[in-house]
């Protein structure tokens, strides 16, 4: 009971007059000012026992009686001042810490959001360099604070992709700010990934003309690439799961090793993806209970309907099937 009283008078007190009650702080407290009051209970007891008298005379003895309690009690009120002192000051200790981190987290917020704000401003540049410059600031602070930044950055990148490689436009190969941007999609780290994963955030490189893109082992799960040009892309060994690829162009295209789950190449036999032959789609893989949707999609060259792909894990995966296989195998002679 006494614990529990004292935890709600420190959690009040934090509450109320300092803004906050941390339940390590608090702790901390609570078994300070309980450790206080048991010292002072041991203390009061030890004090008041006194000390041994031998003296000779009753006169003596009631003389060092008065003159022992009254050193006892000055000194009881002292240490019960102490306490009381240390009670008062651990909150204002713990306050005054918890002020300074605070300041120091909002310092540190206010430069992060000053790096945005100027890779931002970069990137609107019509200079080239300093547009490369904005690049490097915007990956390198996804990269630093990902839980803060890493969403609006890749909305950000994927904008710029969209405006500056627009897919009705006539374009001479990616420019050296425009690769940045893509191979800080194709780099972006995995607790990124999995921030995506929990916002539902996908990538939009909708009606973008990425011809030639570098995009070789690239997570790209879920992006929209509807009415994309991706002639001669490098896809490989890339995830392409639930992609959608309504009426975009494919010619030529690298899939080589590609996971191609639930991969959309048309809605419902409409809007079919173009370019995309019966060779391309053999070489990638997916799994048997999510293969992707072909409907309405035919061979560029022969104009047949085409099938998904008939592996279905990566090659990577097939070579460790085997290795394990062939241990088991070993294992047993």
């Amino acid at each position: 009971m006494l614990l529990q009283a004292i935890d709600h008078w420190t959690g009040s007190v934090l509450d109320s007059v300092f803004g906050f009650a941390e339940a390590r702080l608090r702790q901390l407290t609570v078994l300070t000012i309980a450790l206080a009051i048991t010292l002072s209970i041991v203390l009061w007891g030890w004090l008041i026992e006194g000390s041994e008298l031998r003296t000779e005379t009753q006169e003596t003895r009631q003389t060092v009686i008065r003159t022992d309690i009254t050193e006892t009690g000055s000194t009881t009120v002292r240490n019960l001042s102490l306490v009381l002192a240390a009670l008062l000051a651990l909150p204002i200790a713990i306050w005054r810490t918890r002020v300074a981190q605070l300041q120091a987290t909002t310092a540190q917020r206010e430069l992060f959001d000053s790096l945005y704000r100027q890779g931002d401003l970069k990137l609107r540049s019509e200079d080239l360099s300093v547009r490369l410059d904005g690049v490097h600031i915007l990956d390198r602070l996804a990269k630093d604070e990902p839980d803060r930044y890493h969403i609006q950055i890749m909305g950000r990148l994927c904008a710029f992709l969209r405006s500056s490689r627009k897919v009705q436009e006539e374009h001479n190969g990616l420019q050296e700010d425009e690769r940045a941007v893509v191979e800080s999609i194709r780099s972006r780290e995995s607790a990124g990934r999995d921030i995506e994963d929990q916002s539902s955030f996908t990538l939009d490189l909708n009606s973008t003309n990425l011809k030639g893109v570098w995009f070789n082992s690239a997570v790209l799960s879920r992006a929209d690439l509807s009415l994309t040009c991706l002639e001669e892309a490098k896809l490989n060994n890339a995830d392409l799961s639930e992609v959608v690829f309504y009426r975009a162009n494919l010619k030529g295209a690298g899939i080589y090793d590609s996971e191609l789950t639930g991969a959309k190449f048309s809605l419902d036999g409409r809007h079919p993806a173009t370019g995309l032959t019966q060779e391309q789609l053999d070489n990638a893989w997916s799994e048997k209970e999510n293969l992707p949707a072909l409907d309405g999609v035919v061979d560029a060259v022969t104009g047949r309907q085409l099938t998904p792909p008939k592996r279905r894990m990566s090659i990577a995966k097939e070579m460790e099937q085997w290795r394990l296989e062939i241990k088991q195998m070993l294992d047993e002679r």
